[in-house]
Parts: C-alpha cells; sequence; structure tokens
C-alpha cells in the first residue's frame, strides 16, 4: 500500500465500508479521573474514473466514548502489482467487496475469483485467493 497525499477524492467514491472498531482503555492520568476509551476502524474506499478502479483504505480513529471520528490516514492499495501476481490482463477493473473478514481484513471479489486482503493497519496487505466464495 502507499499513502494517498490527495484528499480530494470524495467526488469519485462508488462504494465505501467501515470495519469494526476496535477499542482500547486508556488509564487515566490523575487520580479519580476514569479511563479514556478509544477506537479505531478501517474503511475500504473504492473509487472509479472511467472504468478503473482504485482502492484506498481510510484509518479512522475515535476518540473517548466515539467522540471526534476523523480519518487519520488513507493509502492506496496497488491493484496493478495484485493484477500482475494473479495473473490478470487488462483493465484495472472488477473490484467487488464481499464483506469483513475481522477488523484488519476484509474478502473481495475481483473478475469473478474471491480474495482475502490481511494486515490493514501494517506497512503492507497480504493478499490471498480464498478456498471457497462467499455466497
Amino acid at each position: 500500500m502507499s499513502a494517498r497525499k490527495n484528499h480530494d477524492y470524495y467526488a469519485w467514491i462508488v462504494f465505501l465500508s467501515e470495519g469494526p472498531i476496535t477499542w482500547r482503555s486508556i488509564p487515566p492520568k490523575t487520580a479519580g479521573e476514569d479511563p479514556k476509551s478509544v477506537g479505531r476502524a478501517y474503511r475500504i474506499v473504492q473509487l472509479v474514473s472511467e472504468i478503473y478502479d482504485t482502492i484506498l483504505v481510510e484509518e479512522v480513529t475515535l476518540g473517548n466514548e466515539g467522540c471526534c471520528k476523523k480519518v487519520s490516514g488513507v493509502s492506496e492499495v496497488d491493484l496493478d502489482g495484485f493484477t500482475k501476481a494473479f495473473g490478470f490482463v487488462g483493465e484495472i477493473s472488477g473490484f467487488t467487496f464481499v464483506k469483513w473478514e475481522s477488523p484488519t481484513s476484509f474478502r473481495f471479489r475481483f473478475r469473478e475469483r474471491e480474495f482475502v486482503a490481511a494486515g490493514l493497519g501494517r506497512s503492507s496487505l497480504t493478499i490471498s485467493e480464498a478456498s471457497a466464495p462467499t455466497r
């Protein structure tokens, strides 16, 4: 995945899905305060320009009790590398999100074959072909 610097991509969105939120507790800084609970989730964003797909992964953070949700980072999935690695030829199009497997992995379909992408939040995704399609 590569970092995405251009934040003006929302006009091209055709699909967006947010995964499960992972919550963690932060101990109080001083005695008598309540602990804080902060969350993190990832979103899969599909953009289409003409016929070409672009897939972004947004990291979303939430403050105490779900307050102040914001996009803290955006990376682009290397679809060119993915298509070459799995023997696809032609235009980079045909992505369909299927479902969230976990807070850091998701299942998708690309031209009638299913894959699992794992490792959201890491420097690179691991993509493997799924053994059985989900219906």
